[in-house]
Parts: structure tokens; sequence; C-alpha cells
């Protein structure tokens, strides 16, 4: 039984605003736990296998665009080298928790366990990023036109690469310049 997909962040009302991107990309954040609290719902091997290919998806994609493209644009605007390094060495650890979930000799009780560890981690370095990066950022209000731009060529790239398990969503970023 296919899992119900989660409805796209929406552009919808986000205005073109320097921070529409930074809320764009919270929004992200929030997608992905929502779609982490769905895991276990029902008790349903399957299902929560499946939950976890997508979720494990839409996190990877996350990250690379967050990594390669808002942390160096921060970098450049914030005096926050210490939370960007410290966010880099979470990166890792959430990448290493996607690799074993993702390993052949993974069993139910084990991905069970190593997904609640992952969902807890990520909900943790998410709202740490609100407040150390995103809060921020949003304050200074700087130009992300480019930032919206990139974000959007990277969205669609790895859209190409990850296909339909990382929901990506269907309005790319260009929308938030109109």
């Amino acid at each position: 039984m296919p899992v119900p997909r989660p409805a796209a962040t929406s552009l919808v009302g986000i205005v073109a605003t320097p921070s529409g991107v930074l809320a764009r990309l919270q929004a992200d954040q929030r997608r992905i736990l929502a779609l982490a609290a769905r895991y276990q719902l029902r008790e349903d091997d399957e299902h929560n296998g499946l939950v976890c290919s997508r979720c494990c998806a839409q996190l990877t994609v996350h990250l690379l665009i967050v990594e390669e493209l808002l942390h160096p644009f921060a970098r450049q605007r914030l005096d926050a080298d210490a939370w960007l390094d410290d966010a880099e060495v979470a990166a890792n650890v959430i990448r290493l928790a996607i690799a074993l979930l993702h390993g052949d000799d993974v069993r139910i009780r084990h991905r069970d366990a190593l997904f609640a560890t992952l969902a807890e981690y990520t909900g943790s370095h998410f709202a740490e990023a609100d407040q150390q990066l995103y809060a921020p950022l949003a304050a200074l209000a700087p130009d992300t036109t480019d930032l919206a731009r990139a974000v959007d060529a990277q969205q669609r790239q790895l859209a190409r690469w990850f296909g339909q398990a990382a929901e990506l969503p269907v309005e790319p970023f260009e929308a938030l310049r109109r």
C-alpha cells in the first residue's frame, strides 16, 4: 500500500521578501519532520519502510541545498562560523544515520530505533538552525535573489537525481521573485 504523499509546500502566500527563500527552506524542514512523524502511526513494516526511504531522500536533498548554498551565503553575512562548523558535523551525523538505514543488514527493529533517533536528532538540529541561522538572516533582510535562483537550480537538478522519492515541490523558488 503506497504511503499517501503530504501536500507539497505551497509558495502561495509567501511574499517576495528577502526572507522568502529562507521561509521556504524552513517549510521544507517542517515537511520532513511531519513525514518522519508518520513513521510509526501504523505498525506496518512496508509503510514504515516507504516513509523511511522518502524521509531520508527529502532530508538528503535538504542537506545538500543548505550546505552547498545557504551556509556559504550565511558565512558571508553572519558571525556564526562556530555554529556553521557544528552544523556541518550534524549534517555528517545525519548522513551516517541515513547510510545505516539503507544498509543491507539493517533489521526492522534496528531500523525503527535508528529512524526514531534520526528523527529526534534532525528535529533538534532544525530547531537550532531556526534560532542560529534563519532568524538572524531574516533579521538582516539580505538580498536573496541570487540565493533563490541557485536554490531553484540545485533543487531541479536534485529532483532529476532523486525523482519522486524526494517529493520536491513542483513550484520552484522562481515564484519568490514575482
